[in-house]
């Protein structure tokens, strides 16, 4: 990895890989808000910054048996070309990474090796958000020690900090010359909102749009992480809906969001600039994970989604499928793929949004 315009900003700080010319798909267009790829390669962009984004990471229970099993390298071994290949590679931690824990009385209570930071690195990782219902399962100390540890490894996260101030701030990073902003939030508390609440950025109207407004002076294209939703659920609830629209009002190109632990439908959706299209994931899914996939399929269907951005924001955006098995992300083969898709293709039509091979078209960006 080469370190490239690397930026601080409070405790922020990155290694960036090297900016490269991406090979895209030839015959693109971009017209109001129609985005449409050909099939035949060709064409370069120079200046653009490509992203790979992934759903909710979960490095205990099922998971942590696997690598105490088969090492370290297991978790990622398939997936880490797709996100190493990336200018950044994004995704959620659901769990602190931490020997100091007094485990919080909820149902579902995680806590993982502060030494699988390793695994994050190798596997090629840069920003991970921990503005979720897990982030604080060992306390505010375990927080701060997952905080130190990701540090450590040269690993970014946004949504949780030491203090209100430091959860708040944004990662500025900078690739081809496009300055990145990177926040995250969580509408999902770890508990009763008022238990370390301090030390996790809330997902509400007023504090995205405030925040947003303060980003967009110093960033090309803002990328925003929303912990939201119900679990289990193919559609975005009306509180999704009403977050995204803020978010895309103040400013945000995308918005990234995760928790329902299955795959909801992509938006493509008109930004006040009139220009670029911004983009909704509104569940990515999970991407490692020990979701009992007898029981519920659709737990182990996920999807890398690639973004190049340039500038003035969204230029291609692909949903790429992946399954999960053993509890780890692997490329699905061709009769999951053209399932995953066509799935993904129903739940985005809702929002005047498709898929054609993956990659994300859209006429309207309204509901």
């Amino acid at each position: 990895m080469t370190a490239l315009n690397t930026t601080r900003v409070g405790l922020r700080i990155s290694e960036i890989r090297s900016g490269r010319m991406h090979e895209v798909v030839s015959g693109l267009v971009l017209a109001g808000l129609v985005l449409f790829v050909s099939n035949s390669v060709g064409q370069t962009l120079p200046f653009t910054v490509e992203i790979a984004a992934v759903g909710d990471i979960l490095l205990t229970r099922g998971v942590q048996r696997q690598i105490a099993k088969y090492g370290k390298k297991y978790p990622f071994e398939n997936a880490k070309e797709i996100l190493s290949t990336a200018d950044l590679a994004f995704g959620n931690l659901e769990n602190p990474l931490t020997d100091n824990c007094e485990k919080a009385e909820k149902k579902y209570s995680f806590q993982a090796n502060p030494r699988y930071t390793e695994i994050l690195r190798a596997a090629s990782f840069d920003v991970l958000s921990l503005a979720n219902n897990h982030s604080l399962d060992c306390g505010n100390e375990g927080l701060i020690d997952t905080l130190d540890n990701l540090e450590k490894e040269g690993l970014i996260s946004v949504g949780a900090g030491r203090s209100r101030a430091e959860a708040a701030l944004p990662a500025y990073l900078e690739v081809s010359d496009i300055k990145i902003a990177f926040l995250g939030f969580t509408a999902v508390y770890p508990g009763k909102p008022s238990v370390g609440s301090q030390h996790i950025s809330s997902a509400t109207i007023e504090n995205i749009t405030r925040s947003l407004k303060s980003v967009r002076q110093r960033a090309d294209v803002i990328i925003v992480s929303i912990h939201w939703g119900t679990e289990y659920a193919d559609r975005p609830n009306a509180e999704q809906i009403r977050l995204a629209d803020a978010a895309i009002a103040a400013g945000a190109d995308v918005i990234l969001g995760h928790h329902p632990h299955v795959l909801q439908g992509f938006q493509l959706m008109e930004k006040s600039n009139g220009k670029r299209p911004a983009i909704v994931a509104y569940s990515l899914g999970n991407f490692l994970f020990d979701s009992p996939v007898k029981l519920d399929r659709r737990v182990g269907e996920s999807v890398v989604l690639k973004l190049l951005l340039d500038k003035h924001g969204l230029v291609v955006a692909k949903a790429i499928p992946i399954v999960i098995k053993n509890y780890r992300p692997v490329f699905a083969d061709e009769k999951n793929r053209d399932h995953i898709l066509a799935r993904l293709n129903r739940l985005s039509l809702n929002f005047n949004t498709k898929l054609e091979n993956g990659y994300l078209t859209s006429e309207k960006g309204s509901r």
